[in-house]
């Protein structure tokens, strides 16, 4: 295959029949991908990225104790630029959304995986990672640059221009917030945007509204008018189960659970 870069591959599923299997589907090693590690929970798999670096895990999305959807956002949020293949039972349409909601795309229903199907997505993730390392490199190209000309002039106040992007948080945390809208709005390019945030609020942008998000969830949630599905758009979240995972990844249960044991205590205050 050239002189392509060998992918490190993890599989995440409680079943060992069904890793074994996965296994046997294709010529790994002559195919530029490498199985580096196993896992049978998704405990188990955080375990081995805190001392393995992995580019793609063929995670199965219905695990007991923690979920791969659960696994993939707990991954995702800590920053991580590891690629997903979800397997699944079940032809079920909201963990599919839910998991485009997260940003992956690559979803197969077991009983239809087989060598094709399987390299074909894998092909496709290569793609994505080559995409995305060429997209780091550009971005720090443009940071470095956007550095120099900042330094140059003396003049900008980044504190104003971070208070900026946090206010218009507060006015449209319900809407679609991209990167490239908040660039425009302090007038820098994206990758700058993203560093100076950080290095003025010691914390990624995409962490910022998600806490500001989580706890306008928070406030809604213990007011007793509103129902989950009507929280989750009413904070930036047009899928129910994505909302439901974020909220039980920050706040450790699902928004129902979080309403049972907390809504006494609101009403004796």
């Amino acid at each position: 295959m050239g002189d392509r870069r060998v992918l490190d591959v993890m599989l995440v599923d409680d079943e060992s029949i069904v890793r074994n299997d996965i296994k046997e589907l294709i010529e790994w090693e002559s195919l530029d991908y490498k199985i580096a590690a196993e896992a049978e929970s998704g405990p188990e798999a955080l375990r081995v990225l805190e001392r393995q670096k992995i580019d793609i895990m063929i995670v199965d999305i219905q695990m007991p104790g923690m979920t791969g959807l659960e696994l993939a956002a707990r991954i995702l949020s800590e920053g991580k630029r590891i690629k997903f293949i979800f397997l699944t039972s079940y032809d079920d349409f909201e963990f599919a959304r839910a998991s485009m909601r997260m940003g992956v795309r690559s979803y197969i229903l077991k009983h239809e995986v087989d060598g094709p199907v399987l390299l074909n997505e894998l092909e496709y993730l290569r793609d994505e990672l080559q995409r995305a390392e060429q997209e780091t490199s550009f971005e720090r190209n443009e940071y470095a640059k956007a550095a120099f000309r900042e330094q140059e002039s003396g003049e900008e106040d980044y504190r104003e221009r971070i208070d900026k992007v946090k206010n218009y948080v507060d006015k449209h945390y319900m809407e679609d917030i991209s990167l490239d809208i908040l660039a425009k709005l302090i007038d820098v390019s994206e990758a700058y945007m993203s560093q100076l945030f950080k290095q003025q609020t010691g914390v990624t942008f995409k962490s910022y509204l998600r806490d500001f998000r989580m706890e306008k969830a928070k406030e809604l949630l213990l007011s007793g008018k509103e129902k989950v599905h009507n929280i989750g758009a009413k904070v930036g979240y047009s899928s129910t189960p994505y909302f439901c995972l974020v909220f039980k990844q920050y706040y450790g249960v699902t928004p129902t659970e979080f309403f049972r044991r907390n809504s006494g205590k609101n009403e004796e205050k």
